[in-house]
């Protein structure tokens, strides 16, 4: 019978380095996203790692729920209020602000116009 250190090397060449593998693609996208949302914690791209993988791999339930309703195929676990709780409001504010002004220089005074003739 094989025992001890010889086990944990058949055991890791026969298992480890696939999921290792299989794993590395999920690694390199969500790095990606880490790159992507950093600028949320200053461009902390640890920070933004640690946040992230906190609201999305939630440890107490299933990354991906497969009871499926009629509009839902899978629902993916992701905690918004860790999401909220590691933002600034500083930077919420920034986001508000910008998403305000992209907002106002789309509308025109048709836009405007059209609004009023609605209360009428």
């Amino acid at each position: 019978m094989i025992e001890g250190k010889d086990l944990d090397v058949l055991v890791e060449k026969a298992i480890g380095r696939h999921i290792k593998k299989d794993i590395e693609m999920i690694s390199k996208t969500l790095y990606t996203n880490i790159e992507k949302y950093a600028f949320l914690l200053d461009g902390d791209i640890l920070k933004t790692q640690k946040m992230l993988v906190e609201a999305a791999f939630v440890t107490d339930n299933h990354l991906v729920d497969k009871k499926k309703t009629s509009d839902v195929d899978d629902v993916v676990h992701f905690n918004m209020e860790v999401l909220l709780k590691h933002i600034s409001i500083e930077k919420k504010q920034e986001i508000y602000n910008s998403i305000f002004n992209e907002f106002v220089n789309k509308v025109s005074v048709s836009d405007l116009q059209k609004v009023q003739m609605k209360e009428e």
